[in-house]
């Protein structure tokens, strides 16, 4: 069995891996990332590329922690987006700039004031009708229509623009084995997508592997009840002839449809979140499909929704455990020895988790070595999207 060693080895090739693998490697340090199958599959290439600014989470209150973490993100993002910040990312899509928030319901006196309250600070803005999107004029609003520029990114560009500097530095393989002590893991066995068995050893093992994260907690002892998994049921709806970006909300804390659309097959697909997801987790494919389409069906009455295609697709949230088993209200470390487990939380997140790995490495008592040449090995290819996987279209 071949041995391969690197400074520092991280384990998932997903948003918070290829952050974090990028600023290790502009700090010198000899990096290797693992992923099992592909850059951004499972969590990364699943979410809905919204840069979150916390308005959504603060409409109602209930949620202010995390609305006063994420003020901080979005800027970091943006320098990045205009080739200026920590990461190169000039040639990312950008879906939109902004994103809308809007009620179908009559009466929603909350909604509407937290929305003026946010507007004299400068959060949103109420959005001259002369300005909505072509859906929305179709299908107004009840009461105002509001702007909050949180940008949707192409998701699919951001994963190969992090992926493109980290070339002879990702490699394909599963895990079959951890070497563990009691100064955390000593090396891995890996099989490598192309039959070969290897050993990696490293200085730090940083795991940032989603639900790959449990088979590392266990390994190291800190056991399954460290982690979470909230799932949800994504909706596909596609053939749709305009884009929408945004949150229908209602009273709930949760928006009723949490909406990005996406160019697909010459015209637009719409990927569908909020409580048509959470409630469609706890549903059957075929349920969940016909109350996404009742739920678009009110929310836009004047779509043609005989003429569209519709299919699911199924995601674990996996997180550090929270106490009442929500959203976690930042990036979480958990550390033993050389290792460190990492959770994002939220794709808006990696650069913070970034900086809390670099801030830990003092301590572990390591150093830079010389770059290591790793193109022998099987490369970890950029993953595909949700509407480019799903293969059970269906009109309903």
């Amino acid at each position: 069995m071949d041995t391969y060693r690197c400074d520092i080895l991280i384990v998932g090739g997903g948003i918070a891996g290829l952050w974090t693998a990028n600023r290790l490697l502009q700090a010198g340090w000899n990096v290797l990332l693992l992923e099992s199958s592909a850059l951004g599959a499972a969590q990364t290439l699943a979410s809905q590329g919204i840069m979150h600014s916390g308005v959504k989470y603060g409409i109602d209150g209930s949620n202010r922690e995390i609305a006063q973490q994420l003020k901080t993100l979005p800027p970091r993002w943006m320098d990045c987006l205009a080739g200026k910040g920590e990461l190169d990312l000039s040639a990312v899509k950008v879906l939109s700039p902004e994103q809308y928030l809007w009620s179908r319901d009559r009466v929603i006196g909350g909604f509407t004031s937290a929305m003026a309250g946010k507007a004299m600070q400068g959060e949103v803005e109420d959005v001259p009708k002369s300005r909505w999107p072509e859906v929305l004029k179709a299908n107004p609003p009840s009461g105002s229509l509001y702007a909050v520029k949180e940008a949707i990114l192409d998701i699919q560009t951001v994963v190969q623009s992090l992926s493109n500097p980290l070339q002879g530095r990702t490699v394909a393989g599963q895990i079959q084995k951890f070497h563990t002590s009691e100064k955390g893991v000593e090396a891995l066995e890996v099989s490598l997508a192309d039959g070969r068995l290897i050993r990696l050893e490293a200085g730090v093992f940083v795991c940032t592997a989603g639900s790959g994260n449990e088979q590392a907690a266990v390994a190291l002892g800190f056991g399954m009840e460290v982690t979470q998994r909230r799932p949800l049921r994504m909706v596909l709806a596609k053939g749709l002839p305009q884009p929408v970006y945004g949150h229908c909300v209602t009273t709930s804390p949760k928006p009723r449809a949490t909406i990005t659309s996406h160019p697909h097959e010459g015209k637009w697909v719409w990927y569908l979140g909020g409580e048509i997801a959470e409630k469609g987790a706890q549903m059957s494919d075929d349920d969940t499909l016909k109350r996404a389409k009742e739920e678009m069906e009110s929310i836009f009455p004047s779509v043609n929704w005989s003429e569209v295609a519709w299919a699911c697709f199924a995601v674990d949230r996996a997180e550090p455990r929270d106490p009442k088993g929500q959203l976690p209200p930042e990036p979480r470390l958990l550390a033993k020895g050389n290792s460190i487990i990492a959770w994002p939380t939220k794709l808006v997140y990696a650069p913070l988790l970034a900086d809390r790995v670099i801030e830990s490495l003092p301590g572990l008592g390591i150093k830079p070595s010389p770059l290591t040449d790793f193109s022998s090995l099987p490369a970890a290819e950029v993953g595909q999207l949700p509407w480019q996987q799903a293969r059970d279209w269906r009109r309903l």
